[in-house]
């Protein structure tokens, strides 16, 4: 693909706004390492200009603050409401997994469009008396939300 064609394509627009996902990635653990806390979160990247409900646009991302008390089956409900009503190009997932094999959690941070996905996951390991972030693993097309992209799905 020419420079020219890159530039204009959807490609492009993902490989932007996995940039973006990644800083919002950087952010979560500066946030997590002050706080200690992780309230779970998702945000879209709508694909058209947006009403809304008070009449006005929104051109942005639309960020939705999920309760702790929200069951997965909750929390992906909502998911898919939320990417249907903001016509979604990209979604991000902010949460904390637990991680039963270590007895410890982890902070994933999941974008996909329906150009692939990415994850960040900082393992949350406990170092004497605190628990550490650690530094991200990024991986490509491995973890996802499974909303606009899934693996046997490909790029749309």
């Amino acid at each position: 693909m020419s420079n020219l064609a890159y530039f204009r394509s959807e490609r492009f627009i993902h490989d932007g706004l996995a940039e973006l996902a990644g800083t919002i990635a950087e952010k979560t653990r500066e946030e997590w390492k002050k706080t200690r806390t992780l309230a779970p979160y998702a945000l879209t990247w709508p694909s058209d200009t947006l009403k809304a409900d008070d009449g006005g646009s929104i051109e942005r991302a639309v960020i939705c603050r999920f309760p702790e008390d929200f069951t997965s089956e909750q929390r992906m409900a909502a998911l898919r409401r939320m990417v249907e009503r903001t016509k979604a190009y990209g979604l991000v997932l902010i949460e904390r997994h637990q991680n039963a094999l270590k007895n410890l959690d982890d902070i994933w941070v999941l974008f996909e469009t329906h150009h692939g996905a990415r994850a960040w996951r900082m393992r949350l390991e406990r170092h004497g008396d605190i628990t550490v972030c650690c530094a991200p693993e990024v991986r490509e097309d491995a973890e996802y939300v499974g909303i606009l992209w899934r693996p046997k799905r490909g790029v749309s």
